[in-house]
């Protein structure tokens, strides 16, 4: 009974039964690359979930499908992970990861291994006290000569501790 449909379905199709066999190979291929994307997907949520204390919100959700097909879901948790490091909310989430993908892209870094040296290399920096292009974090001091009126106001408060000093010199006791 098998072997007749297979007939029929060679007479229909035209392919042999080695290019039917190859076919449902492929088609097992692609539902177990679907379900490792699906796996990797739930594995990703459910970090989320875990260190955030919610699931992911909508719009953070339907990124995760093209950033897991993009980058693979080992880059995608330890991205997660550095901004659950950072103690970034839920809400900045999306942009925080987003960042960083953008941040990796520029600086052509494609594997893990590359992303973890990527990392050391941002902490080395952001641990040094100044940072080359940036005002805040610069230390300027500013001379400034010394205003006229400090110098009298300082000689006024000599002369009125040594008054003090001296109130009751006529005193007799």
């Amino acid at each position: 009974m098998q072997r007749a449909k297979e007939d029929n379905v060679q007479k229909l199709s035209g392919k042999g039964r080695l290019e039917l066999e190859l076919e449902k190979e492929l088609d097992i291929e692609k539902d177990k690359e679907i379900e490792k994307e699906d796996e990797e997907d739930i594995g990703v949520y459910e970090f989320i979930q875990k260190s955030w204390g919610k699931p992911p919100t909508g719009i953070l959700q339907g990124a995760l499908g093209p950033w897991i097909r993009d980058w693979g879901s080992e880059m995608i948790l330890f991205a997660f992970q550095s901004a659950y490091e950072n103690s970034v909310e839920m809400h900045g989430l999306k942009k925080y990861v987003d960042k960083i993908f953008t941040t990796w892209k520029s600086n052509n870094v494609s594997k893990l291994q590359d992303a973890v040296k990527a990392k050391e290399d941002w902490e080395a920096k952001k641990n040094q006290k100044i940072f080359p292009n940036s005002r805040a974090k610069r230390h300027v001091t500013r001379k400034e000569p010394e205003p006229k009126w400090l110098a009298d106001y300082d000689e006024q408060e000599r002369l009125r501790k040594e008054r003090e000093a001296h109130q009751y010199d006529d005193v007799p006791f």
